[in-house]
């Protein structure tokens, strides 16, 4: 590994170590703020994907009968009654 590649490296990760650090030594207060951010932030996207998996499962099912009610319809004759 080239000393270009070292240095860019430690570079481009050093923010997660000095972060962790000064996470580290910040006051408990604000370590529990943050966790309860992070965790807070989880659930959202949590609900986000569950909102999108519900709405992708309706749209399925609603393409579905749409399909069927279709196939049923075009099987029907001009002149045929329900009754």
């Amino acid at each position: 590994m080239s000393t270009r590649i070292a240095v860019e490296e430690s570079v481009r990760t050093a923010p997660v170590g000095v972060g962790w650090v000064a996470f580290m030594n910040a006051d408990p207060s604000t370590q529990v703020g943050v966790v309860a951010g992070v965790l807070t932030c989880v659930y959202l996207l949590g609900q986000l994907w569950w909102i999108w998996r519900r709405a992708r499962i309706e749209d399925e099912k609603l393409e579905m009968l749409r399909r069927e009610h279709e196939a049923e319809m075009a099987g029907k004759q001009p002149g045929d009654d329900e009754s």
